[in-house]
């Protein structure tokens, strides 16, 4: 059974973020998939204000995160899209994504459902398979990855009943067993319960039912989590409930054997969609793939009209004519082209100084409350403190850590809007004149 979605394309209404859906009346050119990609998975709680042009404010959200954290795969749950929403976002965003879904049966518009989104970009979308497992619960998409591997992805929404939860894991594991040969190489998502108490704060286990089923699928399955292989025993958790202060780490991805070589890291994003779900990204990269370096460092844009930056390679400039003007014999350690040399070196220090002193203040304040959130989850244990202080400690602790979570959501969704303002505007600017932006955006993918 087919996922509803597909490769459609044709012109469609522009998005006034200006993030490539100018380009949907241009027939989308294939795309050679990366050897190194990010595949992600995200609650997005729904699907946002609808407009109408038949998108949402959070698929356009969900559209600039993609393009700008370079995700090559986000599966998505609680997306509640009809087949008629897949066929607009796919139209809309022809140029740039692929959406896959499955809906929930009874209730498309208001409850569960899943969808795979494609970063058209960075994977070749045409090669692109998908089939529901469970609908509106469970979907598995495959695409070719390179040098003639394919990924294949679950993305997983399992119930929230606890009861409801285990029996869903037995379905799974009667679904892949008749299928053997297709297993996922990844199954991700919002998986409603935690594998042990560490995943919970305060620290307590699940149902025992839910949680053996799921443990006795991915057993089977010989798959792993993700994150527990990167970051062993460290506390850090994905759903934050205000009301109780609580937090769980229930969105996971799981990898199988067969390609555990191939993660390279795990991490938890805040992304400034209005969700109460953070991200969980899995960086994979094909080992089996030419290898291609990182890249030569380039000096940030802004620094070209950065007057203090300027300035300084003046001044430096300076020194550097003064040098060579004096310079006397010259020998292996010192001569034009040493001085040269050296001149180069300082000007690329300086622009890395002066970029880092440019980072906004938003930025900032973001990376410190990061900071503290983790040095709260993850203190250095006292051995010699008493049982009822360091259960007083906990609760402090609990209460502050979804304090901070909070405070670094909102900032994230602040700064989220004022890039997507500042691209809306530049693309009000330049959208209709040739120029390099015009080209860029409406280059082929």
């Amino acid at each position: 059974m087919a996922g509803l979605g597909g490769s459609s394309r044709g012109s469609g209404p522009r998005d006034s973020g200006g993030d490539g859906a100018r380009a949907a009346g241009r027939h989308a050119t294939s795309t050679r998939t990366r050897a190194r990609l990010s595949v992600a998975t995200l609650n997005m709680r729904g699907t946002g204000l609808l407009r109408q042009d038949g998108s949402s404010d959070k698929w356009l959200l969900i559209n600039q995160l993609m393009r700008d954290k370079r995700i090559a795969v986000l599966a998505v749950q609680e997306a509640h899209l009809t087949q008629e929403r897949v066929d607009n976002l796919n139209t809309l965003f022809a140029a740039s994504l692929l959406i896959v879904a499955s809906a929930d049966p009874a209730n498309p518009t208001a409850a569960r459902g899943v969808a795979t989104v494609f970063n058209r970009r960075l994977v070749n979308a045409d090669t692109v398979k998908s089939t529901v497992t469970v609908p509106g619960r469970a979907m598995l998409t495959e695409f070719a990855w390179s040098k003639g591997a394919v990924l294949r992805i679950e993305n997983i929404y399992a119930p929230n009943n606890m009861t409801e939860n285990g029996e869903f894991w037995g379905t799974l594991k009667l679904q892949w067993e008749a299928r053997p040969s297709r297993r996922p190489d990844l199954v991700l998502g919002d998986f409603n319960v935690v594998a042990e108490p560490l995943d919970r704060l305060p620290a307590r286990g699940d149902s025992a039912e839910a949680t053996a089923s799921l443990n006795e699928l991915m057993s089977t399955a010989n798959m792993s989590d993700a994150w527990r292989m990167i970051h062993d025993r460290k506390r850090e958790y994905t759903y934050l409930q205000v009301a109780t202060n609580s937090q769980s780490r229930i969105d996971r991805a799981y990898v199988s054997r067969a390609k555990s070589g191939c993660v390279v890291d795990v991490r938890h994003e805040d992304t400034g969609v209005p969700t109460d779900h953070r991200m969980v990204v899995v960086d994979l990269a094909n080992y089996d793939a030419p290898f291609v370096g990182m890249g030569r460092w380039r000096m940030h844009s802004m620094l070209l009209t950065d007057k203090e930056y300027l300035k300084q390679i003046q001044q430096r400039g300076m020194r550097l004519q003064n040098d060579m003007s004096q310079l006397g014999e010259r020998t292996d350690d010192v001569s034009v082209q040493t001085l040269y040399e050296t001149f180069k070196k300082d000007v690329s220090a300086m622009a890395k100084d002066r970029a880092r002193s440019r980072v906004p203040k938003m930025e900032r304040r973001i990376e410190g409350l990061r900071k503290a959130r983790e040095h709260i989850l993850n203190p250095a244990r006292d051995s010699g403190t008493a049982s009822h202080e360091q259960e007083t400690r906990e609760t402090e602790a609990r209460a502050e850590a979804a304090l901070l979570q909070d405070s670094i959501a909102k900032l994230e969704i602040k700064r989220f809007g004022h890039k997507r303002h500042a691209v809306a505007a530049r693309d009000w600017l330049e959208g209709e004149t040739i120029c390099k932006y015009w080209t860029r955006v409406n280059a082929a993918p």
